[in-house]
């Protein structure tokens, strides 16, 4: 007979540590979902507000020294990145991060252009570069735009395109 309560006492020990442990691990991937839903909820709202802001496309070094830059002076910013590993790091810096592909139009206005005061083309190819700078100037004429050259001879050509300065 003891034999049996000691079992019967294992078994419920046992079944309540299971459902304890999964009822932990639910909470904690429920409260990571919702942190992250809700973080990138904050940060639509927060993009939504801007106005008179700076749009930094590509998150590498060079943009994330204009981002220091335009961050020293509390100046409203946004970066594009396409690398969502890229874009994870700039969590602790608090700064407005939207994720896609800023060649785009629909990504381009997500981030506000309309009521952007300037654009900094800083991705690594000059002909990704180059299409940002003409689909941003179709979307906002008097937009400044700094673009970032690799190639001393694409330099022209972003001009061309619309850039008022270029960074080689």
């Amino acid at each position: 007979h003891a034999g049996r309560v000691f079992n019967v006492c294992v078994i419920v020990a046992g079944v309540s540590l299971v459902f304890l442990a999964i009822g932990a691990l639910t909470q904690a991937l429920l409260e990571f979902e919702l942190r992250s839903f809700f973080g990138r909820r904050r940060m639509e709202r927060d993009i939504d507000r801007l106005n008179g802001h700076y749009i930094i496309c590509g998150a590498g070094r060079v943009g994330r020294s204009a981002a220091r830059e335009l961050a020293r002076r509390p100046v409203p910013f946004v970066i594009i990145e396409n690398n969502e590993t890229k874009a994870a790091r700039y969590n602790n810096e608090k700064w407005l991060v939207l994720i896609g592909d800023a060649t785009k139009e629909p990504t381009l206005r997500a981030a506000h252009i309309e009521q952007a005061r300037g654009l900094v083309a800083a991705t690594t190819t000059d002909a990704t570069n180059l299409y940002i700078i003409l689909t941003a100037r179709a979307l906002n004429p008097k937009l400044k735009i700094i673009a970032r050259a690799s190639e001393e001879d694409a330099e022209k050509h972003l001009v061309t395109a619309g850039a008022d300065s270029v960074v080689s």
